[in-house]
């Protein structure tokens, strides 16, 4: 797999150092016909600017944005697919679904009534794991086009009107109650021929969100309190493939000294101890922090001790204005280097990317078959940025192996309406993978929604 990765990291920085030479030129080109205008060394860092997003940019792909639901109604049928079954179909869609998130869509806001309308006639339904930017989404679905300029709306789902005698076009939502209509530039046909077959897919089931369900209108009025009227609750029991889970010894000797590098922390310089419970500590303007458990945390005394993303990627930019996919890209190249992506049957998601306005956090979660891992840290990896820097750091490393087991979530609309119960706020259900005596438990977990919190 690394050896892959390398392959298609070196034909996606080519494709960047390509368009760069080439953009140069043009500008160079225009410039020399102007006689009072010169090309200035400003103009060339303005277009070298975004190289370096080549740091990252090989360790990108669709797999890492893949939905938790897709759901297709033509005809009045509908079929909806959890975990594997809706990456098959996500498949089928993807360039079409980039000419609506694309820089040339017509990108504008809505209302609920617009989201709500699409699902009157034929329709393509994607739910992602969690909301994320519109521009991250496009460029993990064309990793060759990371310099164009795309908006930043957070996208939590969104719904597609196949129509006969009108425009394609697609109504999006985030969490915090914003609508976006997306028509894209020129006519998107969806054949909806390509997805009958896929019909009878093992796995498939006819959906209904909760809003429409006589028999679960009660979620959303239970004691104040509202599941999203968009949920979708599985008819069935469902079950999933589990699988053994281990932690990683942490590293020691020179892979503890090249874990610290990768950190920032200079081995020759930093100061270490050992704790009764197996924790080691390391100090060098930095704390890192292994654990037995597979655990490592990095902590910054503050933004100037952080680690660069200029020195995480390889290249330097310089107006040090990352945006969330920049740390994205930082939070998969550490992945890398740690180890995380060694984690044998397990593949990846990045399932929180969002800002505040002053520190952007990401977090890489584990997936098993095509279910997001909650491990002990929720996330696999999870940074903080502050000013361009990362000043904090959780990984979990743990690698799974596959067996003939399964789990089963049963009672299904019982438990919802338990998770309503207890709730505190509005919130959303998903059907996660727990770790449980070292083997994966399905669940079906709640999470508050609003303010993007999960």
């Amino acid at each position: 797999m690394r050896k892959a990765v390398e392959i298609v990291k070196i034909a996606a920085i080519a494709v960047l150092l390509v368009s760069l030479v080439c953009l140069s030129l043009i500008y160079m080109s225009f410039y020399r016909s102007e006689t009072s205008v010169e090309f200035t060394p400003k103009m060339d860092a303005a277009v070298r600017d975004k190289i370096y997003r080549a740091g990252y940019v090989g360790l990108m792909n669709e797999t890492l944005v893949r939905p938790y639901f897709f759901g297709h109604s033509f005809g009045g049928e509908r079929v909806g697919f959890l975990s594997a079954g809706s990456d098959v179909l996500f498949g089928e869609i993807i360039t079409e679904l980039t000419d609506f998130l694309g820089p040339d869509a017509r990108f504008s806001s809505t209302d609920e009534s617009a989201f709500r309308a699409v699902f009157e006639s034929d329709f393509v339904y994607i739910r992602f794991r969690f909301e994320l930017p519109r521009s991250m989404i496009y460029y993990m679905l064309n990793t060759d086009k990371i310099l164009e300029e795309v908006g930043d709306e957070y996208i939590y789902d969104m719904a597609i009107a196949v129509g006969q005698s009108r425009q394609t076009y697609a109504v999006m939502r985030d969490l915090r109650g914003n609508y976006y209509v997306s028509y894209p530039d020129g006519n998107v046909s969806i054949n909806k021929n390509t997805f009958g077959p896929y019909n009878d897919l093992e796995g498939g089931f006819a959906f209904t969100f909760v809003c429409e369900s006589k028999e679960d209108t009660s979620l959303l009025t239970v004691g104040g309190k509202s599941a999203d009227a968009y949920e979708i609750l599985t008819p069935f029991d469902l079950t999933a493939s589990s699988a053994v889970v281990e932690t990683v010894e942490m590293p020691v000797g020179e892979d503890a000294e090249r874990t610290l590098t990768i950190l920032g922390l200079n081995p020759e310089k930093v100061t270490s101890h050992e704790s009764d419970d197996g924790i080691t500590y390391y100090d060098e303007g930095a704390s890192v922090k292994t654990g037995k458990d597979g655990t490592i945390r990095y902590s910054a005394l503050s933004a100037q001790y952080g680690i660069g993303i200029s020195d995480i990627v390889g290249y330097e930019f310089s107006d040090n204005n990352y945006t969330v996919t920049d740390c994205v890209g930082a939070s998969l190249v550490l992945a890398d280097r740690l180890g995380v992506f060694d984690g044998d049957a397990f593949s990846y998601a990045v399932t929180f990317a969002e800002t505040d306005g002053a520190d952007i956090t990401v977090g890489l979660s584990y997936v098993y078959d095509g279910f997001t891992v909650l491990t002990d840290n929720v996330y696999a990896l999870k940074i903080t940025v502050t000013d361009g820097k990362v000043v904090s750091l959780d990984c979990a490393l743990a690698k799974a192996h596959v067996y003939d087991g399964n789990t089963t979530v049963a009672n299904t609309r019982w438990r919802a309406r338990l998770a309503l119960v207890d709730s505190e706020a509005p919130f959303g259900l998903e059907y996660i993978q727990t770790i449980r005596n070292s083997r994966l438990n399905l669940s079906l977990a709640a999470f508050e929604k609003g303010e993007g919190k999960k």
